[in-house]
């Protein structure tokens, strides 16, 4: 029953996935207003046949700012994701293969970055940097690197002992070929369970940013600064707050759902 629960809340999860990132890779042709067309004329208006969720203070379709903000928001998390994770596993896998000073230097290094909580870090980085997506995109990157430098680390102390890695060696294999082209596959899933846990954290952290100021800048759309604009707005108008909060609420949970998911297959298929 609860292996049936599991998958029923796995596949429920994929779903809402899916759904979002259609809607929010389709929003050009799907959405039926410009996100960033004003009319003051229809300023907080309630959410009727011609807009659906209404309209913010601006007057501004509430929905199509919802779908091309999730365009904005998804991307700018892959980003963060795959920049975090093509660093991380290089210097992860280098660190746990060829050991020695250079791995040592970094473990201390990457020690002293994970003893900061990763937000206060990034605000740190982005205020650093400047304000733009761009800026909070490099500083999250910065920030979830050793997350991923750390977990590779662990997985190549262990299959650098394996028979195959002793095999590769006596055949004259160069060490890169046989960190990415050998152990590399065999720690993928472990990685993959990583991916899809930080992407629902990196949607957080980067809404997170783009409320304080340091993200997305107006009049891009963007659920965390959708957030942000609706502050002023917020008793009289909720909706303005609870459709993008939803969006991040419902994105963030089933990126979980997927990561549990994958780490329980995982662990399943080492014990057979």
């Amino acid at each position: 029953m609860k292996k049936s629960r599991g998958s029923v809340a796995v596949g429920a999860a994929g779903i809402l996935i899916t759904a979002i990132v259609l809607a929010s890779a389709l929003a050009p042709i799907a959405a039926p207003y410009d996100p960033d067309k004003q009319d003051l004329s229809a300023s907080l208006a309630r959410p009727s046949a011609a807009h659906v969720l209404g309209t913010d203070k601006l007057g501004r379709d509430l929905a199509s700012r919802l779908a091309y903000g999730g365009r904005t928001t998804l991307l700018s998390a892959l980003l963060v994701v795959a920049l975090s994770t093509a660093v991380g596993t290089a210097l992860g896998l280098a660190a746990g293969y060829k050991g020695g000073t250079f791995d040592s230097l970094l473990s201390r290094a990457f020690d002293v970055l994970l003893a900061f909580p990763a937000l206060l870090l990034a605000l740190v980085v982005a205020a650093a940097l400047g304000r733009g997506i761009e800026n909070a995109i490099a500083s999250l990157s910065v920030v979830y690197v050793p997350m991923i430098t750390r977990l590779m680390r662990s997985a190549c102390l262990v299959e650098r002992k394996l028979p195959y890695v002793e095999a590769g060696k006596a055949l004259g294999y160069s060490s890169a070929r046989i960190m990415f082209r050998h152990i590399l596959p065999n720690v993928a899933p472990l990685l993959l369970v990583q991916v899809a846990i930080d992407f629902g954290y990196s949607i957080l952290d980067l809404a997170a940013l783009s409320f304080l100021g340091l993200g997305v800048q107006p009049p891009v759309s963007d659920w965390g600064a959708m957030l942000a604009e609706s502050r002023d707005t917020l008793l009289i108008a909720p909706r303005l707050a609870l459709a993008p909060g939803l969006a991040i609420m419902i994105v963030v949970v089933s990126f979980n759902l997927l990561g549990d998911a994958l780490r329980e297959r995982l662990e399943t298929r080492k014990r057979a």
